[in-house]
C-alpha cells in the first residue's frame, strides 16, 4: 500500500513578495529607524538562527551556607519598654493583654534563619551543602561532580575524587547532594566553584561551571607592642571585637618559642601570684573564668569592645637578650579561640617577631647598673657600681662623667674615676662610684646624669634607664 499523504488545502492568491531589507537590517525595520529594544532582564547572548531553540543546561548546582541561627527579637518601642517596668513594680500579680504584649516584643524560643550567605568571618568553618540536580527529560551518564574553592592566593579542592562524587547514570529530575567545610585562614574575597562533566544521550561530552562569591571579614583586631626593659621584653597585645555581636573568649593564650620562657601577667590574683614560682610558664589553657578578679565574671567581648594582655619574655638558659640576633627573631605567638552566642567556634593565632618591629640601632657601647642598694640612709654615702661593654669592633678609650647637681637630691661623694680605661671588642670593664642622698624619699638618678665618655671619638653614651633609690632617716 502507498503511504498516507498529508492533505494540502488549496494555496490563497499569490501576493507580491515583500521588498527584501538591505543588508544587515533586521524584516520589519524601516531604513533609518532604531531597532526596538529587548525587554527589561532579558541576557545578553548572542542571537539564535532562525529555526533553532535556545538550549538549556541540564545539569544545574544549588548551594546554600549550613550555620546556626539566631533567636528572633522582635522590634521594641517606648511604650512597651514603659508598660514592662511596670510590670516590675507590681510583680508577679500583674496580668492581661499587656504583658503578653510585652513578651512577644523580647527575646523568645523561636530561631530566625539568616539570610543568604550571611557574615562570614576569619577562624570559623565554612559549611555548605551543595546540590546538583538534572533538568533535562533524558537521562545523564558518567556524572563527575567537583567543588572547590578560590582565595586570594591558593586554590583547594572541597569535592573530588569521592566515590560518591562519580555516577555511571543521572536520571531526570534526579539531584545528589553534598556537605563540603573549609577552614577559613585568609580574609577577603572567596569563591566557591561547582563543576560537573556529563555525556548526554547523543554521546556529547558537557562541562558545567558554576561560581559562588562571598566575602570574608576579620573577627578580630590585634595590636602588638613590644616595651625592652631589664633583659626582659613585655609583650602587649590589644584585642578588639569587630563583629557586630558579642564574642565568647574560650582561651587565650602565648606559646613562647624555644628561645624564650614566658611569665603570664594577666592573672593578677593574689592566690595565683603566690602558687606561681619565679620563671614558671603561663598557664596551659590561659582559663579565662579564673581572671574574674581583674576582667570581671563575663569573659566575653561585646561589638568593639578592647581587652588587653600581657605577657613577660625573657631568654632561655638566663642568657642576655639580643634584639639583633637573627637566630632568635622569632618569640611565639598567640593562639585566640572564641565561641557566637549560639556556640559558632572560632579561632585565630598571630604570630610575633622582632622583625615585624623597626628596632633602634644598638649603642656601640652600652653602660648599665650591677649593683645598687635598695635602700640608702640620708647623708650617708653608697656605692653605685657600674658596668661598661664594648659593643664596637674597635678598642675604645673609655672614661665615667657625672653631671650631678646638688638640686638632683643625690650628689657625687668623694672622687670619681676619671682616667680613661682602654676596652677591647666584645669586652666589659666594671667601674664604681661613691654617692651620697641629701634628700628624704624615692628619688631618681636620670640616665642622663651618668654616661661613658670616649675620649677618642668624643663620644657619649648615658646611662642604659634611669635608676631610683629609696632614701630614709637613720633612725638609730
Amino acid at each position: 500500500s502507498l503511504p498516507a499523504m498529508a492533505h494540502t488545502p488549496s494555496a490563497p492568491a499569490a501576493t507580491p513578495p515583500a521588498p527584501r531589507p538591505p543588508p544587515g537590517m533586521a524584516p520589519g525595520v524601516q531604513p533609518g529607524a532604531t531597532p526596538p529594544a529587548p525587554p527589561p532582564g532579558t541576557p545578553a547572548s548572542p542571537a539564535t538562527p532562525v529555526g533553532e531553540v535556545a538550549k538549556v543546561e541540564a545539569l544545574a548546582f544549588k548551594v546554600m551556607r549550613l550555620n546556626r541561627p539566631n533567636f528572633h527579637l522582635a522590634a521594641p518601642s517606648v511604650g512597651l519598654a514603659m508598660v514592662a517596668h511596670s510590670f516590675e513594680d507590681a510583680g508577679e500579680d500583674a496580668a492581661g493583654p499587656e504583658r503578653a504584649l510585652v513578651e512577644a516584643a523580647s527575646p523568645c524560643d523561636t530561631l530566625a534563619f539568616p539570610a543568604g550567605f550571611g557574615n562570614i568571618y576569619l577562624g570559623e568553618t565554612f559549611t555548605a551543602y551543595v546540590s546538583a540536580c538534572n533538568n533535562a527529560t533524558t537521562p545523564l551518564t558518567r556524572l563527575e561532580v567537583r567543588a572547590e574553592i578560590q582565595t586570594g592566593t591558593k586554590r583547594l579542592p572541597l569535592l573530588e575524587g569521592q566515590p560518591d562524587t562519580v555516577l555511571a547514570s543521572f536520571a531526570p529530575r534526579q539531584q545528589v547532594d553534598y556537605l563540603v567545610e573549609h577552614e577559613l585562614k585568609e580574609a577577603g574575597v572567596h569563591i566557591m566553584i561547582c563543576s560537573a562533566s556529563y555525556l548526554e544521550p547523543s554521546g556529547e561530552e558537557r562541562k558545567v561551571r558554576q561560581y559562588f562569591k562571598f566575602q570574608v571579614q576579620k573577627p578580630l583586631s590585634v595590636t602588638t607592642k613590644l616595651h625592652f626593659l631589664l633583659n626582659s621584653v613585655f609583650l602587649e597585645n590589644q584585642i578588639q571585637n569587630m563583629t557586630k555581636a558579642p564574642l565568647l573568649l574560650s582561651r587565650i593564650c602565648f606559646e613562647p618559642s624555644p628561645h624564650y620562657t614566658l611569665l603570664d601577667l594577666n592573672d593578677l590574683s593574689p592566690q595565683a601570684a603566690a602558687a606561681r614560682p619565679p620563671g614558671e610558664e603561663s598557664r596551659p589553657e590561659s582559663d579565662m573564668e579564673s581572671d574574674g578578679d581583674v576582667f570581671g565574671v563575663e569573659s566575653h567581648l561585646r561589638p568593639g569592645d578592647v581587652r588587653q594582655f600581657l605577657y613577660q619574655l625573657s631568654p632561655a638558659g638566663g642568657g642576655r637578650l639580643d634584639p639583633t640576633d637573627k637566630n632568635v627573631e622569632e618569640l611565639g605567638r598567640l593562639e585566640m579561640s572564641w565561641k557566637t552566642l549560639l556556640g559558632e567556634p572560632g579561632r585565630l593565632h598571630s604570630v610575633v617577631s622582632l622583625q615585624q618591629w623597626k628596632l633602634p640601632t644598638p649603642a656601640e657601647v652600652k653602660l648599665a647598673v650591677s649593683s645598687l642598694p635598695d635602700q640608702v640612709v640620708l647623708e650617708t654615702p653608697f656605692t653605685l657600681s657600674l658596668r661598661l661593654q664594648n659593643k664596637s669592633t674597635r678598642p675604645r678609650r673609655l672614661a665615667l662623667a657625672l653631671r650631678m647637681g646638688l638640686a638632683s637630691g643625690i650628689v657625687q661623694c668623694g672622687v670619681c674615676e676619671q682616667r680613661p680605661r682602654v676596652v677591647l671588642p666584645g669586652e666589659e670593664a666594671d667601674v664604681s662610684v661613691d654617692l651620697m642622698a641629701l634628700a628624704e624619699g624615692l628619688q631618681v638618678i636620670s640616665f642622663q646624669d651618668v654616661t661613658a665618655v670616649d675620649v677618642d671619638a668624643k663620644q657619649s653614651f648615658p646611662l642604659a634607664h634611669d635608676v631610683h633609690v629609696l632614701v630614709r632617716r637613720d633612725d638609730t
